[in-house]
């Protein structure tokens, strides 16, 4: 991992049937203390139709590139116990190496 980890995180990835047939996640945890940098971070978005600014919050994590996660999948942040959605996940690569997978999260 090349960036320095601020907090570990468990993967969420598992789904279930309920009593009525839909599909609905588990809290069983496919990975976990899975070494991550957390991000928070906030950008102002012009919205045309009402003509108003808005302040809109964003996280990123930068896990290791072999972590299995795909979009859909889940994280708990294991220090704060909060979790996330996987809305993208991309890990850039070069001929010479892979880096940090880099998660798109959004706040459950």
């Amino acid at each position: 991992m090349y960036a320095q980890p601020n907090t570990t995180l468990s993967v969420l990835s598992s789904t279930t049937t309920d009593s009525h047939g839909d599909v609905v996640d588990t809290a069983t945890a496919s990975a976990t203390g899975v070494p991550a940098l957390l991000l928070t971070g906030t950008k102002r978005v012009w919205l045309p139709d009402s003509g108003t600014v808005r302040q809109v919050s964003y996280w990123t994590a930068f896990v290791p590139p072999t972590t299995a996660v795909e979009i859909g999948d889940r994280v708990k942040d294991e220090r704060s116990e909060q979790v996330y959605v996987v809305a993208g996940v991309a890990v850039p690569t070069t001929s010479l190496t892979t880096f940090d997978a880099i998660l798109d999260l959004q706040k459950v």
